[in-house]
């Protein structure tokens, strides 16, 4: 019986598709031919880069204690204690927070103390800032934030007022738009032309937990053709908001990629191939980061037991920290694909294949039975 044309249509697509896949599924990628990223910001968007651990907060609390048996209104001794009380508690789990005699409060309740004491400092009203923050009060984090920039309008860390953006971003957003007012849908170009970059890095530095942020430095990156850090800090954003409640489109980075993919591929040079599972590499990086920290903070711990200086400034210095991971290319890879003996033999079936259509066609329209 004679087959039916679309059937015979289906036949022939079903095996080109099924050589298809065999012929393109062996890859080989020229590992010894990728760039190792280089670069400071390589490591601020993965996360690796310095981070006190728990036994300098402990030690925090007894050196500022000690200072203050003496000298009980000492601006900086209590300033600090608070700042100690509050990182340490983020190390602890829920039960040991709960027996934990400080919390957050009283670190506010130190803050406080010394705006009695010496009132009008910004570092009393920044920290505040910070701290609402942290327990989700956006209205005093605002208040305070915006007390600490009519001191100092510069900011802390010269982010100028785009931590003050971020909480009021946190405050009212409603998922259309950046922390800088911007629309998601105006494109990566407007954001990057309105977007401080140095303000930008300062403040995923700051607190490294907050996605938008990516979104805006993956945008400048982009438009700056940086397509490999580019597409970290995307795939950053999308690690951050994956199992969060942020108000952020969850799919707003497959908008943004297909941007990334579209202009990457038009200015690739010659010789590169597409990883398609380039996401598995960069999950895979994440977890040498979190590596890393537990190794730097072991190194921090036995430092400060010998008794020595563990401020970043010292340890960049005398280049004393633990080697950080090296991140190589993802996405798109100088390489050739492997050809095996079987895809020789499947690419003359492909060919063949794709004469049997042009067949099928010309046979039915001179009216010539199929088994003729």
């Amino acid at each position: 019986m004679k087959p039916s044309y679309s059937n015979q249509l289906k036949y022939s697509a079903g095996f080109l598709i099924i050589i298809g896949l065999l012929a393109c599924v062996n890859t080989t990628y020229s590992r010894a031919d990728e760039k190792a990223i280089t670069g400071e910001l390589v490591h601020i968007i993965m996360g690796s880069f310095m981070h006190h651990g728990e036994a300098f907060y402990d030690q925090e609390v007894i050196r500022n204690n000690s200072i203050l048996e003496k000298n009980p209104k000492s601006f900086d001794a209590i300033n600090d204690l608070a700042v100690a009380y509050f990182k340490r508690s983020s190390f602890m789990s829920k039960v040991e927070k709960l027996a934990q005699p400080f919390n957050y409060h009283d670190s506010i309740k130190l803050f406080e103390t010394n705006e009695k004491y010496h009132p009008n400092r910004y570092k009393t009203a920044s920290n505040m800032g910070v701290m609402y923050k942290k327990f989700g009060d956006f209205e005093n984090a605002e208040k305070y934030i915006k007390k600490a920039l009519k001191i100092k309008p510069q900011g802390h860390m010269g982010l100028g007022d785009y931590y003050l953006k971020m909480i009021q971003y946190l405050k009212s957003n409603d998922g259309s738009s950046n922390f800088l007012g911007i629309k998601y849908e105006d494109g990566y170009q407007k954001t990057a032309e309105a977007a401080n970059k140095e303000y930008v890095i300062s403040l995923i530095k700051n607190d490294h937990q907050f996605a938008d942020a990516y979104i805006v430095l993956g945008d400048i990156l982009l438009y700056e053709k940086k397509y490999q850090l580019a597409l970290r800090s995307y795939l950053r954003y999308q690690d951050l908001i994956k199992n969060s409640n942020g108000k952020s489109d969850r799919n707003f980075f497959y908008m943004r990629s297909e941007s990334l993919f579209e202009l990457w591929s038009i200015n690739l040079a010659s010789g590169h191939i597409f990883d398609r599972y380039y996401k598995n590499q960069f999950h895979h990086d994440l977890m040498k980061v979190k590596d890393w920290l537990l190794t730097f903070h072991n190194f921090e711990t036995t430092q400060l037991q010998n008794g020595n200086s563990v401020s970043f400034s010292h340890l960049t210095k005398n280049n004393m920290f633990p080697e950080r991971p090296i991140y190589l290319d993802i996405a798109y890879f100088k390489g050739t694909y492997d050809w095996k003996p079987i895809e020789y033999v499947s690419l003359i079936f492909v060919i063949l294949l794709l004469v049997l259509p042009a067949k099928i066609y010309w046979n039915l329209r001179k009216g010539i039975s199929w088994n003729k």
